[in-house]
């Protein structure tokens, strides 16, 4: 009954948050990378990195629905991810790890108070494939099949990889057991493809130095901007905000330190090195949780409503009740945010313009062998500003051959 109950939600939720991908389908993105390296080199591109990283998960699926039909592919895309989506969503659940009060932090992914980016979109499932490699992390015990697969898949399409593995090491450390050893050695070597793939394929625009200005940003970014909305106060406040709930969570959690164990230790030190991750890859002060790079924030925000439920499990009725008010606050902030002006393609529900895949796949069998044909990529919604991706029509012609279902006339 409960994984039925997840998967009905799940399912609800991103309707909820892309319900225009459901009416209107469409490929996003660095999708249009993937459909250049398929056209010109078929599923020998898998292994093509995407920014400079592996996303075997995004891959697998973008790849198979252009297999599937490629007229269609849109359609395809989204069902195959809204299927992968509710598969995570069950691991959070039902995974034997040591997070506490399992299935809410199940709808906590679904949940999460950022724009609707990731939900919904074949190209963003990579992020999702990740929320495994922080199961793996917290595992409890048995399933060590289950367990390595997570690994395998999470660590061939996240660059999460690499802090996961150098904390799973540390687990092994303190564990010396077998299947520990086995887990960290595997996952050290995920990161390393991943971490020598990203040294030769991409470029920084972060802020290394960690200066007082940069954690100031980062408090306000990724604590303030998290409980207290990201549009109603003042920008400089949130920094304060930031800093007053950090203290207020490290004093809930002082107060529950007998029960609260090392594997609450690995989730505040993955948060802080995914934070750290953040701060190195993208500029912190320019990216926000609704209109710039929001997909930056779905894992800190995850992890700090992952914590928020651990220390409220062990704890009494009030820092339950505290707790849990300021956590329907951020979301009650994140779904309003959608209702200030000026933010068509920014909020908890996020829109986009319709274009018909179809009618341009068919449009572009029309022309001649190597004349050009422009195929519509979306990347922010708006439909007056498509990514363009070239494709002769020879090439349209062979993907449309080669689709099993779904062929244009």
């Amino acid at each position: 009954m409960l994984a039925l109950s997840l998967v009905v939600a799940t399912v609800a939720v991103l309707f909820w948050r892309r319900p225009d991908q459901f009416f209107a389908p469409m490929i996003w993105a660095e999708d249009s990378t993937i459909l250049g390296d398929y056209a010109a080199h078929g599923w020998a591109s898998i292994v093509v990195p995407i920014q400079g990283y592996h996303i075997l998960s995004t891959k697998l699926i973008t790849m198979s629905s252009f297999q599937l039909s490629f007229a269609l592919a849109p359609y395809f895309a989204l069902w195959i991810t809204v299927a992968f989506t509710c598969l995570v969503v069950l691991a959070v659940a039902l995974s034997p790890t040591h997070l506490r009060l399992k299935p809410l932090c199940a709808l906590a992914v679904l949940l999460v108070p950022t724009d609707g980016e990731v939900f919904a979109v074949s190209e963003y499932s990579f992020w999702w494939a990740g929320i495994l490699l922080l199961l793996a992390l917290l595992w409890d015990h048995g399933l060590p099949w289950l367990r390595a697969g997570y690994i395998v898949l999470g660590g061939l399409s996240s660059p999460l990889i690499g802090p996961a593995a150098v904390l799973l090491a540390g687990r092994a450390a303190l564990e010396r057991t077998g299947p520990s050893i086995g887990i960290a050695a595997l996952a050290t070597a995920l990161a390393a493809v991943q971490t020598i793939t990203a040294y030769f394929n991409i470029v920084n625009f972060g802020e290394v130095a960690l200066e007082l200005h940069t954690l100031k940003v980062a408090s306000e970014r990724l604590v303030g901007f998290f409980y207290i909305g990201s549009g109603l106060l003042p920008e400089y406040r949130y920094s304060r905000v930031g800093y007053v709930i950090l203290a207020t969570l490290a004093v809930m959690a002082f107060l529950r330190r007998d029960r609260l164990d090392r594997h609450f230790m690995l989730l505040v030190l993955v948060w802080a090195a995914i934070c750290a991750m953040m701060i190195v890859r993208a500029p912190i002060g320019k990216i926000h949780p609704f209109l710039s790079g929001p997909r930056y924030f779905f894992y800190p925000f995850i992890l700090m409503t992952w914590a928020g439920l651990w220390i409220a499990a062990v704890s009494g009725p009030v820092v339950k009740w505290v707790l849990g008010i300021a956590y329907m606050a951020a979301l009650g902030f994140a779904v309003a945010y959608e209702y200030l002006p000026g933010y068509r393609f920014a909020g908890f529900t996020r829109r986009h313009d319709h274009v018909d895949w179809s009618e341009h796949v068919r449009r572009c069998t029309q022309r001649g062998d190597t004349e050009k044909y422009v195929m519509p990529i979306h990347h922010n919604g708006d439909g007056n500003a498509l990514w363009p991706r070239d494709l002769a029509g020879a090439q349209c012609r062979a993907l449309v051959a080669g689709s099993l279902f779904g062929r244009a006339p």
